[in-house]
């Protein structure tokens, strides 16, 4: 089964130990912005997916994942690079 952006954004969002007003005030946005991002009532617009994947620091091929465990594992491979390494992503 598929997971939906919204509800991958959110897990991303949590496994990071970020806040909706942290994530929200980095991007520019209010946190009801990103809540309906979350909730799956609002579409982001690309740009915002890039940022979004800048701020929680992950791959933006993270918001592809297809279900929870594929999210894990491209979670885990960006956590490979090592702390403060840039994620290969951006090289």
């Amino acid at each position: 089964m598929s997971m939906r952006l919204g509800k991958i954004i959110r897990l991303t969002r949590e496994l990071r130990d970020m806040s909706l007003e942290e994530v929200a005030g980095k991007m520019g946005y209010t946190p009801q912005w990103l809540s309906n991002v979350e909730r799956g009532t609002r579409v982001p617009k690309l740009r915002d997916l890039l940022r979004l994947a800048e701020i929680l620091n992950v791959s933006p091929a993270v918001f592809l994942a297809r279900d929870a465990n594929e999210l894990l594992k491209l979670l885990a491979a960006g956590r490979q690079g090592g702390e403060g390494e840039a994620a290969p992503w951006r090289s």
